[in-house]
């Protein structure tokens, strides 16, 4: 037991590091577990586990492209947010200058009334 693998190590694990039986040597000097004579439920035992990690692989991938849309949905109904709260706030502005303009137009026409003066107004 090494001290980065914790774990008993098992036939399969030890013919895929190179361990005792007629194993078949790759170049990168990885020794594949089903080109050894190892017994028929360790290969069992190495064949789920490559599925399973096979099925870990591709749902971490599906994940994470899961996550880019996610994201890139969540910045888009950002900047609609973003957007429309532009749009509110631009309204209430115009909402608020149009009531400033009525109140001095009142004011005008009052200190008109007091010099009595008053605007011209086309009568039809």
């Amino acid at each position: 037991v090494s001290a980065s693998y914790p774990f008993k190590e098992s036939a399969i694990f030890r013919h895929w590091r190179g361990g005792s039986g007629k194993e078949a040597a790759s170049p990168t000097g990885l020794v594949s577990p089903l080109l050894t004579n190892a017994s028929g439920s360790d290969l069992c035992t190495w064949g789920r586990w490559r599925n399973s990690h096979t099925r870990c692989l591709w749902q971490t991938t599906l994940s994470q492209r899961r996550n880019r849309y996610a994201t890139l949905r969540m910045q888009d109904a950002m900047g609609q947010e973003l957007a429309l709260a532009n749009k509110q706030l631009l309204m209430v502005r115009q909402a608020a200058l149009h009531q400033l303009f009525d109140k001095e137009h009142r004011q005008y026409r009052q200190e008109l009334k007091q010099m009595g003066k008053a605007f011209y107004v086309e009568r039809l």
